[in-house]
Formats: C-alpha cells, structure tokens, sequence
C-alpha cells in the first residue's frame, strides 16, 4: 500500500490527518476483494492456488489476509464470513483490490482532497495484456495429412503403377517354376510387404508401423504445426474467432476490462493513434472480440469448458462452444490461467505472440 501525496496547493497533511481519523481504531473497518468472492483456506493458500499442475498467485486474497492479520481487521470476507459486529460499517472507507486503469485513476486517485479513495494497492508487477492463438486439430488426420501432402496426385498414382508392375513382375517368376496360381498371389503380396519394408527402412517383417530416420518416407510422416498468425494484425486479417476474459467490476456487474475500458479509451483519445493502419485494426478487434463470462469468473474454468467442449457463455447474451481454432488476449495472469484449463482435457497447439503488447 502506498500514499497517494496531495498537491501543492493542498495543506500537505490533509491526507495524512484524515487517514488517522478514520482508521486510529481499524476494529469495524471493512474490506472487500473485488477479484475474488471468497477465499476458502482449507482449498486454497496464501502463496499461490494450484490448478492443473501449475501455480499462480493470487496476489489480492494474500493483501487482504496480510492487512487483516496486520492490521485487525473485524471484517473481512474470508470463506463468504463476515463479522456481524459491525454491521453498519462505513462503506465511505473501503479498501479494495482491483485493477487499476486510466479512467479509474483519474477520477477516484487524483487529486486526494476530492477523491473517493485516500489510498490505493501498489505492485511492483504492471500487468500486460497479451495475445495467444489456440488450435485443436484430431491427432489421427496428423499422420495422413502428413503423408499425403508432401506429393501431388501424379506422384502417388505413378509411384503405385510402379510398385504394382514391380510385384506382379517378380510374382510372375514363380510361375516358371510350375507353381501355383495360388502360390503367386502370396509372392504378389509377400513382395508388396517386402517393398513397403524396404521404403520404410524395416527390415523386421512389419511394415507400415515404424518409420525410421533415413528411410525414404521418415521425412514424410511428420507432426507439422499449423499455420497459425502470431500478432495482432495478422489475426484480424484471419478472420478466426477472438475472445477474452479478463473482467472486472464496475457500476455492480462484471464487464470486460479490454472491451469497455482499454479500448473505450483509446478510441476516445483517437488522435493519439498515429497510424490509421492501427486504429482499423483496433476498430476491427473491438467489434469481433466476444467476451467469455462464467459465474465463477475463473481463468482456468473456462479454459477447462473450452478443452472439454463446453458451451460458454459469451457477451452475457448467448451461449456456445469456442471454435477449434481461436485467438485469446487477457491479461499476462489471466492467460497463463486459461491456456493451462484449456490443455487438461485435449492437446492444442499454441502460438503466445510476441510482439510487443499495445495494452496495459
């Protein structure tokens, strides 16, 4: 927590005097979490809350633990418990948790002999919107789609006619040994095993299950990632779906943070856009982005929904399933959260961008 100084033209310890005021007694002060409902402490830590396999911080929860242990303070939602001692609280002195953006600052944390709030959180970390693209492709198509488009449709038909003339001249020799028909369909197919072995580099009687390195179709038989676009401008032009889900509270309901902040106040400083390239693009974004919301509000939920084919809910209007092939922009925590829901229940191919990111 840090002081918010006042301005020269305010008696210089006005902040500090009213500060003490109010808060020499902290018994009855209340505190909210705007980023989390509840903090359950048989589930969750201080430290960090783990979800699939992977650890995040909940930087919040572990402020208004810190500062209720600290501080004493007599109600404080911790596991949805309030204390009832206290039940009119003065709401003028809040302490709260959030995100802290252009328009918020400059209307509650400028200026402290007007403002709201005398005091706000400081971090060390600013956090960074940041842009993933996210494609499910079914694993058995890797394989055949490998195999099959490294060469044209000639290829493969003369390559065919080829080995099929190779086997039926070779099968042919046993009838002048005064064998069978039957014995030459079995050197018919006993000789297409032997060509398939020796294309595929195996020479132990089973074709057509390992490929090794060297062999004439190793290089065929290959895992190949999908072209995905890895920056902003290159997924407006793709035309793929684009959601995100970092939120927050404002006015008593939960809203986009990218959608109804960031870029409202970019558009609303147009000029600041130097490039007319860019401000389309934005434009584009802000008009395509759909807003994932689930009542929990957890990054990795929703990234578990998305891997689970789920529907979700978008905009706070309709719900659906998020397409195979997606692009995500939250923010730095908020997608490392998702993207890690998003991997337990299928294997997507990621590209994070890494461009330099145009929100903060």
């Amino acid at each position: 927590m840090i002081e918010i100084k006042a301005s020269k033209s305010e008696y210089p310890t006005l902040l500090d005097s009213s500060w003490k005021i109010h808060n020499f007694n902290l018994q009855g002060l209340h505190t909210t979490d705007t980023g989390y409902g509840a903090f359950n402490p048989k589930r969750d830590t201080c430290s960090a809350l783990e979800r699939g396999g992977k650890t995040f911080p909940a930087s919040t929860t572990c402020v208004q633990l810190a500062l209720g242990s600290k501080l004493n303070f007599s109600d404080v939602f911790v596991s949805g418990v309030t204390n009832l001692a206290f039940p009119y609280t003065d709401r003028s002195f809040v302490i709260e948790y959030g995100y802290a953006i252009n328009p918020i600052i400059d209307n509650f944390f400028l200026y402290p002999a007007a403002s709201h709030y005398s005091w706000v959180p400081y971090f060390v970390e600013r956090l960074q919107f940041r842009m993933a693209t996210v494609c499910f492709r079914r694993s058995k198509l890797l394989g055949l789609e490998a195999l099959a488009v490294p060469l044209d449709w000639y290829t493969w038909a003369a390559s065919g006619v080829s080995f099929t003339l190779l086997a039926i001249f070779l099968s042919a020799i046993t009838l002048r040994d005064n064998r069978m028909l039957k014995d030459t369909f079995y050197y018919f197919i006993r000789t297409w095993q032997w060509i398939l072995s020796c294309l595929s580099a195996q020479y132990h009687g089973t074709p057509g299950t390992v490929f090794y390195q060297g062999s004439m179709f190793s290089s065929l038989i290959t895992l190949t990632r999908p072209d995905l676009p890895s920056n902003l401008e290159s997924v407006i032009d793709s035309k793929i779906q684009i959601v995100t889900n970092t939120w927050t509270p404002a006015y008593g309901i939960f809203t986009s943070l990218l959608k109804y902040y960031l870029l409202d106040d970019i558009f609303t400083d147009y000029t600041a856009i130097k490039s007319t390239k860019l401000f389309r693009t934005l434009n584009d974004l802000k008009r395509r982005i759909n807003c994932i919301y689930l009542s929990s509000r957890s990054p990795f939920l929703i990234g578990l929904y998305i891997s689970e084919r789920r529907e979700v809910q978008f905009n706070n209007d309709f719900s659906d399933q998020v397409m195979d092939t997606f692009a995500i922009i939250n923010s730095e925590r908020d997608l490392d959260e998702t993207l890690a829901g998003v991997g337990m229940k299928r294997v997507p191919f990621v590209v994070r961008h890494t461009e330099p990111p145009v929100f903060f």
